[in-house]
């Protein structure tokens, strides 16, 4: 509209100058109108130019304005998304330390079908080899896929299968605590006592291995003094 102003004042600026120009003569009040329409072409190209660098001052306003919006939503973003990482990772760490708790329950429970074995059990294999097959067992344990959301006996039950052992509703426990730690004080002194056995049998094969062995003269050495009679 204001360029639609100035247009019409120019052009009523031009036809005063031509009838002045064709008449010799500006007429009776034409410079006053003259002036008047120059003054108000000005004002409306002044006002044009005013509303024009509003314009442009408020769209860089509005510029800024989304910038700092802008700057902020990623700020909460960050945030956000570093809230929901710890909130997972401590979701993770929870969710460990449950099954590691779970695992123990699971070890604690096959020791204990261990240590309550009957002889027949124990005979033909020793209880350090059911433990360390159980250590094994345990090592290469899928804890999500066979721990997490599975009850403590169902592992236990499949674990004593895989390694060799009845399951605990498989084997008569003792009746009492105290039946139970006398069968395990029985179990650990026959294992000590293979065990002594097994290293006097290392001693005697070291002992023949030297007595065939002979000396400097071709005479077979001495018997050690610390060796035991």
């Amino acid at each position: 509209m204001l360029r639609e102003h100035a247009e019409l004042a120019m052009k009523l600026c031009r036809r005063i100058v031509e009838q002045a120009e064709d008449a010799n003569w500006l007429g009776v009040g034409g410079d006053q109108m003259f002036a008047r329409i120059s003054h108000a072409m000005q004002a409306s190209l002044a006002l044009k130019r005013k509303l024009e660098i509003d314009a442009a001052a408020e769209r860089r306003r509005a510029a800024r304005e989304e910038a700092e919006a802008a700057k902020e939503r990623a700020a909460q973003a960050a945030m956000e998304a570093k809230e929901r990482a710890a909130e997972a990772d401590a979701r993770e760490a929870a969710a460990k330390q449950a099954n590691d708790g779970r695992v123990w329950q699971v070890r604690t429970r096959v020791k204990e079908v261990i240590d309550t074995l009957p002889p027949a059990v124990t005979r033909t294999i020793s209880t350090l080899r059911l433990e360390q097959r159980l250590k094994l067992r345990l090592a290469d344990l899928d804890v999500t896929r066979e721990i997490a959301g599975r009850p403590v006996a169902e592992v236990v039950a499949q674990i004593c299968r895989e390694i060799g052992i009845p399951t605990p509703d498989e084997i008569p426990l003792a009746e009492t605590p105290e039946e139970a730690a006398e069968a395990r004080v029985d179990r650990r002194t026959r294992q000590l006592a293979n065990a002594t056995a097994m290293l006097a049998q290392v001693k005697d094969l070291q002992r023949e291995r030297l007595a065939q062995r002979p000396g400097a003269d071709g005479v077979p050495p001495p018997e050690s003094r610390h060796d035991p009679p």
